[in-house]
């Protein structure tokens, strides 16, 4: 068992794949315990149900029909509901299989081992079972393995949790950086855009002030320059709004 610990932790210290370590990890369990297929079940609480995360040797029809499996039912979900090992040495005629006996049979399971494991706040988090295909009590060495196998696989869960939302985190910066880039850019355009502006709202000053107040021309460019003149304070708006800068404040009329 210590072999097997020092095994485990000692690849998981040096490798982020830890669905891989717990597929090991089940492999290693049914070697020491020959005709069984180990499993381990994640706990959904907010469902009240569990889920399979690691069965190497468990076919994909067995894994279908245990997935969803109810808190209080069989020997993962006891495990879950009482948080404690629930040793069951006959699914045929132990009452916490009663309700899962069609799996039971159909898959030829005749004794269930299953030991809870925690997160960090000592919250259930889901479960390391031996399945055996013959009717049989485990030995204190099964029970020791068991309760190894399930201190691995909590700690290994817990760090595939932490690199998922490591991932997510990275992500998450990687997007926001990308969010400010593009920001700085918008901000650079407003700039530059009401420069241009300014040169043109001088201009069209400069033309209605050679025209004639008289002629149409000059009311066509009193027109646009006032047009251009709420583009220039749209376009200060959004780099004020974009750069984070000081924002102007200013007092409106009431209306009538």
């Amino acid at each position: 068992l210590l072999e097997l610990q020092s095994s485990v932790l000692g690849v998981a210290a040096r490798n982020d794949d830890c669905l891989e370590l717990m597929n090991q990890l089940c492999l290693m369990a049914e070697k020491l315990t020959p005709d069984s297929v180990a499993s381990i079940m994640l706990y959904e609480k907010s469902e009240g149900r569990l889920r399979v995360h690691a069965a190497p040797s468990l076919s994909p029809e067995a894994i279908e029909a245990l997935n969803g499996l109810q808190v209080g039912f069989g020997s993962c979900g006891n495990a879950v509901y009482h948080d404690e090992a629930m040793y069951v040495s006959n699914t045929r005629k132990d009452n916490r299989w009663c309700e899962t006996i069609s799996f039971a049979e159909t898959f030829n399971v005749s004794a269930c081992w299953s030991v809870p494991f925690h997160n960090g706040k000592n919250e259930v988090i889901g479960t390391f079972a031996l399945s055996s295909f013959e009717v049989r009590e485990a030995t204190n060495f099964q029970r020791k393995l068991l309760d190894t196998c399930a201190q691995i696989a909590g700690i290994l869960l817990q760090k595939e949790k932490y690199l998922e939302q490591s991932a997510l985190w990275e992500k998450e910066t990687i997007k926001s950086e990308k969010l400010e880039s593009i920001g700085v850019l918008a901000g650079g355009i407003a700039h530059d855009f009401n420069n241009l502006l300014s040169i043109v709202i001088g201009n069209l000053e400069m033309s209605g002030g050679a025209i004639s107040a008289k002629r149409k021309a000059h009311l066509s460019l009193y027109s646009a320059e006032k047009a251009t003149r709420r583009e220039a304070v749209s376009s200060t708006q959004l780099h004020t709004f974009i750069t984070g800068g000081a924002h102007v404040r200013q007092l409106i009329p009431p209306h009538n």
